[in-house]
């Protein structure tokens, strides 16, 4: 069963939207019950809430412990329009740290095909870290749609190199998401 942030009554999608952003101090306070984000979420960008399995890696010694079988939590954010100024995502959570992968061109709407992906993370000692130029990812999006009303379920699969900032480790991915609307 996958749980959106919304019924566990987190902003997990500001905070989300707030890393990508470097707006990460504001959503933090908002999360604790302080002031409110300073970027609200376009209500028309309904992100994927979704579950993200690691199929295989090409070198376990390489990937640091990271292998074959991990799940994770994920949300799939697809760009809908031009006037979007975000690129199209993926974050992955994990159990004590997580990892925005965006688009660094900003140009692929959904993820789909292949391109050089820009990392926002947040690591397990507390510390964040961004890498322009993480790695490269090629998937394909099931479907392969950027149209905010056409789909309910989407399935990623592909490939993604040096995964979790492991240089020289490619993971093989699956992530199944249902679109939220709240």
């Amino acid at each position: 069963m996958i749980v959106s942030a919304a019924r566990l009554g987190l902003p997990l999608a500001a905070l989300l939207l707030a890393v990508s952003t470097g707006t990460a101090a504001p959503a933090l306070a908002a999360a604790a019950g302080g002031e409110s984000a300073t970027e609200a979420v376009p209500s028309k960008d309904w992100p994927f809430d979704g579950l993200l399995q690691v199929l295989s890696v090409n070198d376990p010694g390489k990937c640091n412990g990271n292998g074959t079988g991990d799940e994770f939590r994920s949300v799939y954010r697809p760009v809908y329009d031009g006037t979007d100024s975000h690129p199209a995502a993926i974050t992955v959570i994990g159990h004590r740290s997580a990892f925005l992968l965006y688009d660094k061109a900003g140009t692929n709407k959904t993820l789909n095909g292949s391109g050089t992906y820009g990392r926002d993370a947040i690591w397990s000692r507390g510390y964040s870290a961004s890498t322009p130029s993480a790695g490269t990812y090629t998937l394909t999006v099931k479907p392969n749609t950027s149209s905010a009303n056409t789909a309910t379920t989407v399935l990623i699969t592909g490939t993604i190199t040096n995964w979790w900032s492991n240089t020289g480790c490619t993971a093989t991915i699956r992530g199944v998401y249902q679109r939220r609307e709240d």
